[in-house]
């Protein structure tokens, strides 16, 4: 069977499933990896098929027959205005006052806790699927990938820092990594909390999602969006950037596996050439001469080159 054969034959089986499919059956169905059935229903999509991915799986919406159009115009200020009165009515569950650790959304912690380790190393991803129903699956304290530890790397100064320690290794043990795109912003978060070694092994295991012994891991394509989390962990984890008040902040942890590493960034308009090492930091700067934070210090990084030392 072709790849386009199979994409029409699942557009018929979707139609007419009174049930959501999940890319599990699917991929069981025609013999294929899960990944190969993400990238036909991509195509599938793309080729004008509203296919809707749920919890339970995938459904076909059927063809709406009006469409009422609105169209609004906003000046940026009353965009600006919008967005932040929106902002206002988003939820944001709060850390637990005995435990410190932020609930991945409300009734998560009644749910069922299991040793996740078995899983976790297997040398394959979706072995839990092996063991239990996806329907179990929703019943436990078990994710794909990152979800607050995301949140703690986005919103640094959500809690404390030694909250944000704890709720690290209290998500990672609840986490599968069964995404490629989870452990680069494990490491990041690591980077952030000091935690050397967990950072490392992350970005290690991450940078060799399509290198490394498993190869048969890009088969069916490689992993491009974690290629783009490895640029964020270099780039933001080890090398330190945020963007904190509107100041440029570079807060950079060399591993100690490295000599030094260098990464370019364009900074409001600035060029910039950044070289990190053990003992510092080295900006070499092509635009103007602007204001930043770096390790912890307010400078003004002039046009050339800059030299930071701890």
């Amino acid at each position: 069977m072709t790849g386009l054969e199979r994409r029409a034959e699942m557009i018929e089986q979707i139609q007419r499933s009174a049930v959501p499919l999940s890319g599990k059956s699917l991929a069981e169905t025609y013999g294929v990896s899960r990944q190969v059935i993400v990238q036909d229903i991509a195509l599938i999509r793309a080729a004008g098929y509203h296919v809707i991915s749920t919890n339970r799986g995938y459904v076909l919406e059927q063809p709406v027959h009006a469409v009422r159009v609105f169209k609004v115009n906003h000046t940026d200020e009353q965009l600006e205005e919008e967005l932040k009165d929106k902002m206002k009515k988003l939820y944001l569950p709060q850390p637990d006052e005995k435990t410190g650790i932020i609930p991945q959304f409300d009734g998560y912690f009644d749910l069922k806790e299991i040793d996740l380790s078995v899983y976790k190393n297997a040398s394959v991803v979706g072995t839990i699927f092996h063991d239990y129903s996806g329907e179990d699956v929703q019943g436990m304290q078990a994710g794909k990938q990152a979800d607050i530890v995301e949140l703690l790397y986005q919103m640094e100064d959500i809690t404390t820092p030694d909250n944000k320690a704890k709720n690290y290794v209290y998500y990672e043990a609840r986490t599968l990594h069964d995404s490629s795109l989870s452990k680069a912003i494990h490491s990041i978060t690591a980077c952030d909390l000091g935690m050397e070694k967990e950072a490392y092994e992350m970005f290690m295991s991450a940078a060799l999602t399509d290198l490394g012994q498993e190869m048969k891991s890009s088969d069916a394509g490689i992993h491009s969006a974690n290629m783009g989390g490895v640029w964020q962990d270099v780039v933001m984890g080890f090398g330190g950037i945020r963007i904190r008040d509107g100041h440029l902040r570079i807060a950079p942890k060399c591993p100690k596996q490295w000599e030094k590493f260098t990464y370019p960034l364009y900074w409001k308009g600035n060029e910039l050439h950044i070289t990190v090492c053990k003992d510092g930091v080295e900006v070499i700067n092509e635009g103007e001469d602007f204001e930043a934070e770096i390790m912890d210090q307010t400078v003004t990084v002039s046009k050339g080159k800059n030299e930071f030392r701890a």
